[in-house]
């Protein structure tokens, strides 16, 4: 008997990979060369869940450079309710946008009948893919069963119901779990190159001079961290780049807008999230459960993320948007200041001085603080308005004793003199 052991464990570890599946018996192997994809038909004779099958089919791929999928075959008595967690992840494999729609459903089988007790709505979404074609598909070829498929339980959920508060609730709280277990795993698999890793940290996490590629804000590409949906890789492209065919890219970006709606049904949240990297902007979209997207909710303005999704064309927006598949934060090489006798800024316009700046006064305050200014000088064009948020960022900085002095001045010329003195001669005298 041919079996996936006796196949790759000549040219691969299999340590750590279920007996079970190594047992399965190969029936046929399908190769496409053109797309380097391998079929292989297995029949096993214990149930294999869908998370040993990825396991194995990612080793598998790395030792033959080619991607393998493990089509799987049992028998029928081993069909049961507690299969379903395992065909859902199947089905969400063709289907990704159903996302985590079912993960709480409480699921039944009898008479040759699988039955899903809604919890948090959702059914117009099932409905609209076929999910429930799609799952008796897929039941039908592992286990030979024609199998009927019915929804009970809440069918949709009202955005001012108990029913919905409690699934934000519950979707937020299994999002944090989900997302502690997201971050051990990344950790675990980076432990080998963590040294490489942070030495490259510490040579690019700082510049003095913007010059060169620094010119603009660069990402830290190793301090990237998971935050939603799939690990973070790949090379980076610029956003200027992006076009309607670029197709699965990966950028970085500072976030400058954030938008949050759910959906008529009351179990979808819709994120619109506008991001720059200074080479251009972009709108990354996030469409999936509450559950799924709940970390999400953490994102403010002001945030660096790194995101790995598809160009395409939204046709509500009537733009190229990015739809993400995964979403992580990030950081961004620093500009510091690293002399030894620190200068005072005598200089400086705020975006109260019209068409000259945009940054804010309380944002400049900050800066200077973070590189050991003592002091600052405010000095707009003929206003004072900005002196408000300068002063507002100063005392949040010198709450526990003063650190940073604000000296208010303003660049004054003829013009502002004259438009302010209605008798210039008086002035004169």
């Amino acid at each position: 008997m041919n079996t996936l052991g006796s196949l790759f464990g000549s040219v691969c570890d299999c340590s750590g990979i279920a007996p079970a599946l190594l047992n399965g018996e190969i029936l046929d192997v399908n190769i496409n060369n053109k797309i380097r994809l391998i079929t292989i038909n297995v029949h096993f004779d214990t149930y294999i869940n869908f998370d040993e099958l990825i396991k194995s089919e990612k080793k598998f791929s790395k030792a033959l450079n080619s991607q393998v999928l493990i089509k799987p075959k049992f028998n029928s008595e081993l069909f049961s309710a507690d299969c379903f967690q395992s065909l859902y992840a199947t089905v969400r494999r063709e289907m990704p946008s159903i996302n985590g729609t079912l993960n709480n459903a409480e699921v039944s089988y009898e008479d040759n009948v699988l039955t899903m007790k809604l919890q948090n709505g959702g059914k117009a979404l099932l409905d609209a893919k076929e999910f429930d074609k799609a799952l008796a598909r897929i039941i039908n070829e592992q286990f030979s069963l024609n199998v009927a498929i019915k929804y009970t339980g809440i069918f949709e959920v009202k955005a001012d119901s108990e029913e919905y508060r409690q699934a934000i609730k519950s979707a937020e709280e299994q999002a944090r779990r989900e997302q502690i277990q997201l971050s051990a795993d990344y950790y675990g698999e980076q432990q080998a190159d963590d040294n490489a890793r942070q030495k490259m940290r510490e040579k690019s996490v700082e510049i003095e001079i913007r010059e060169g590629k620094y010119a603009t804000p660069q990402l830290i590409e190793t301090s990237v961290r998971p935050l939603y949906g799939r690990s973070i890789r790949g090379k980076y492209v610029p956003i200027s780049s992006i076009a309607d065919d670029s197709g699965k890219v990966l950028i970085w970006g500072d976030v400058f807008d954030v938008e949050k709606r759910v959906t008529r049904s009351g179990d979808k949240n819709i994120f619109t999230i506008d991001i720059t990297d200074y080479t251009g902007s972009t709108t990354v979209k996030v469409f999936n459960s509450i559950r799924e997207s709940a970390v999400l909710d953490n994102l403010k303005k002001g945030s660096t993320i790194a995101v790995m999704g598809d160009v395409e064309y939204d046709k509500y927006a009537s733009e190229i948007v990015v739809n993400a598949r995964g979403i992580g934060t990030a950081e961004k090489v620093k500009v510091v200041d690293k002399a030894e006798q620190k200068r005072v800024e005598l200089h400086l316009h705020t975006n109260m001085s019209q068409m000259d700046a945009i940054t804010s006064a309380g944002d400049l305050v900050n800066r200077a603080y973070s590189w050991g200014h003592k002091a600052i000088a405010i000095t707009d064009h003929g206003v004072a308005q900005a002196f408000p948020d300068a002063l507002k960022a100063a005392d949040k900085i010198n709450k526990d004793g003063e650190k940073i002095k604000i000296l208010y001045g303003t660049e004054g010329s003829t013009a502002h003199l004259s438009a302010s003195i209605s008798r210039p001669r008086d002035f004169l005298r």
